[in-house]
């Protein structure tokens, strides 16, 4: 049974009425609560005077991390504890009822707005009535830039981007001003809830990776923009909850969120056949790759490392192909 602590009933940062409230902010924690409560903190300090609401959900972390952010989540945010792990887009689910803003801002634990970003962000939408969705410039903590707007992924742009020849990376204006683009990240997203609402919110078959891809597309399905705003900027740790459960982008742990998510996507705009050619494509690649790499590990150290990613790569594919990354229940 939950005990309701008084102490920690969420409270707004302003005395306005609710439909006053300008963004309701979601985080989804899952084994980083730390990061959570630095995210939650900076958001705060960062927002100015905008009203604001913050929603916590804890996705089923297990170990200590309900407990740390009961205890230490400040009073202006309200921790959602769900059920059981629900991925990204369950998550995002599990706390839209309970939105009040004009806007939903979608912040990962390990993102860090600047100063005047969020309100950037909402000064935009304000005045870009179609706008959909905007997302900011993400920056790594080193300041490199990692990318804003980015093309909606079709079999052969994967496939060029896999050879080296194409990119999913939309080429930022000079000067730098908004732009549409095809989708932004999910890591930091501010989505007009009239948009959000109006196409059915986030497709929560997908447990991680692709789902605000695919919400970008139904949104512009539906007549309404999605825009980068590269004057606006969020720092990007990018992968803590994957640090933090070990994953390797190339190893099995996010292979088996990643790949069954790409073939939803691909099957769900471009056909089921589409979908396998690709994976069947990229597989056969991983395995000439991982030929190439162990041939020059005979003469060189590195290519061995190499080998072995490529190898894992190969691995992934034929797991997805034998169902080994289903879900229970699915």
């Amino acid at each position: 049974m939950e005990v309701h602590d008084e102490s920690k009933a969420p409270a707004l940062r302003e005395a306005a009425a609710p439909e006053a409230l300008a963004v309701s902010a979601i985080l989804v924690n899952y084994r980083s609560a730390r990061e959570t409560l630095e995210a939650v903190s900076s958001l705060l300090e960062t927002a100015g005077d905008l009203p604001l609401q913050v929603l916590v959900v804890e996705n089923q972390s297990g170990g200590s991390d309900r407990e740390i952010l009961e205890k230490e989540l400040p009073n202006e945010a309200e921790l959602l504890p769900s059920p059981e792990n629900l991925g990204f887009a369950g998550g995002i689910t599990l706390a839209v009822p309970k939105v009040r803003g004009k806007y939903i801002l979608l912040l990962n634990p390990d993102t860090r707005l600047l100063p005047g970003t969020l309100s950037a962000l909402v000064d935009f939408m304000e005045k870009q009535k179609d706008a959909g969705a905007v997302g900011p410039l993400l920056v790594g903590e080193d300041g490199r830039i990692q990318g804003g707007g980015r093309k909606l992924p079709t079999p052969g742009l994967l496939l060029g981007k896999e050879l080296g020849f194409r990119t999913l990376e939309e080429e930022i204006p000079d000067p730098p001003r908004p732009f549409q683009t095809g989708w932004v990240v999910g890591a930091c997203m501010l989505i007009r809830k009239e948009a959000y609402e109006e196409v059915g919110g986030m497709d929560t078959s997908y447990f991680l990776y692709f789902e605000e891809t695919d919400l970008c597309r139904r949104l512009a399905a539906a007549g309404w923009g999605v825009w980068c705003h590269p004057l606006a900027r969020c720092v990007h740790a990018h992968g803590t909850s994957s640090e933090r459960t070990g994953e390797d982008l190339l190893g099995k742990d996010i292979a088996r969120f990643f790949l069954p998510s790409q073939r939803r996507y691909l099957a769900k705009f471009h056909g089921k056949g589409a979908a396998l050619a690709v994976e069947a494509a990229l597989w056969a690649l991983a395995l000439a790759r991982w030929m190439k790499a162990s041939l020059l590990g005979l003469f060189q150290p590195a290519g061995k490392k190499t080998a072995r990613a490529r190898l894992a790569q190969a691995r992934a594919y034929w797991t997805l192909w034998r169902g080994g990354f289903e879900r229970k229940g699915e």
